[in-house]
């Protein structure tokens, strides 16, 4: 998971290159939506990442969208996703 944490502040700060605009220091549970750190399209390609690492589909009919609001609940969900064998992208239970 220290990968998928480093590919994910590595987003950030490519986000902040492409904004002009200063990554500011930031906690694990500050939210990153009212920091100004992530946007939409950003969240987009950080649920990819997740996806990617982690061999999971993530069902947003299942998941609360706010467990990615910080880097800890991504992390958290990652490492419970991890493993986890997941429906294959547009099925659901």
């Amino acid at each position: 998971m220290d990968e998928l944490r480093q590919q994910i502040m590595h987003l950030l700060e490519e986000w902040a290159e492409r904004n002009e605009s200063p990554l500011p220091n930031f906690a694990d549970t500050d939210d990153l939506f009212e920091l100004g750190v992530v946007d939409s399209m950003l969240m987009v390609e950080i649920v990819f990442a997740v996806e990617e690492a982690t061999g999971s589909v993530v069902d947003f009919l299942e998941v609360d969208p706010e467990i990615f609001y910080t880097l800890a609940g991504i992390m958290k969900y990652a490492e419970s996703a991890a493993g986890r064998e997941m429906p294959p992208l547009g099925t659901y239970r």
